[in-house]
């Protein structure tokens, strides 16, 4: 891979006025479950009464988040299909016909960029427009918005990265983390259920505990599968 796009995000610009989400959402003609790009509002602060005069400190900004085309993308390792993948162009694309729907890369993912389609029983996400960046033009979300606060770009990315505040990191076992969150829900449904069940009769008794397994059965499986995906993806990386 040659070239590797991001997005940047200009807080003190953008309004949340939702422009870039509906634009895309219309551009992509997606159902309205599903949001390719979210704006995402943080305030807060209060107001102070001092003497006899307010003040206040409140804020808002907002950040519009979509999927970032990471250069190491977590939704690629874990995918067991292969339908997540990276392009050469650097954009991450979901092949729809080989996707079975499985959710391992909406799990990985800390955006929370791959979302399922009901409709149509796969998995869908943001592919960066890259038909039109291929014709010179930029993403559709980018732009429709009207304060020039959303912006994609290749070159340049480095000075843009060093003059930003850097974010938390992710863990680095985020993966094995997310696969004992889902064994720990299946111990929880166990913990949860079976005071229920002891006190049915014995016929509803025999139903609930079947059904109790095949949950706990179930969230141990995905749990297990997808922290082995997650293992196996990054040793490969590195």
């Amino acid at each position: 891979m040659s070239t590797q796009y991001g997005f940047f995000i200009d807080s003190a610009r953008c309004t949340g006025c939702k422009t870039c989400e509906l634009a895309c959402k219309d551009y992509k003609n997606l159902t309205p479950e599903v949001s390719f790009r979210r704006i995402y509002e943080y305030a807060g602060g209060d107001w102070q009464e001092d003497n006899g005069i307010w003040q206040q400190n409140v804020f808002a900004y907002y950040l519009s988040i979509a999927c970032n085309h990471c250069a190491d993308p977590a939704c690629t390792k874990v995918c067991p299909s292969g339908a997540m993948h990276k392009r050469e162009d650097g954009f991450v694309v979901v092949d729809e016909e080989v996707c079975i729907g499985c959710r391992y890369c909406h799990m990985a993912c800390p955006y929370g960029a791959p979302q399922y389609n009901a409709d149509k029983g796969h998995m869908t996400k943001c592919d960066g427009c890259y038909q039109r960046v291929a014709e010179g033009k930029k993403p559709i979300c980018v732009e429709s918005c009207p304060l020039r606060a959303l912006e994609m770009q290749s070159a340049g990315l480095g000075a843009i990265h060093s003059a930003v505040q850097q974010a938390a990191t992710l863990l680095p076992d985020y993966g094995r983390l997310q696969a004992l969150r889902l064994i720990l829900l299946a111990l929880g449904l166990g913990c949860w259920l079976c005071p229920l069940i002891r006190r049915q009769p014995p016929r509803a008794a025999g139903l609930l505990a079947g059904l109790l397994l095949v949950l706990i059965a179930e969230c141990i499986g995905r749990g297990l599968f997808y922290g082995l995906h997650m293992t196996v993806g990054m040793a490969v990386a590195r």
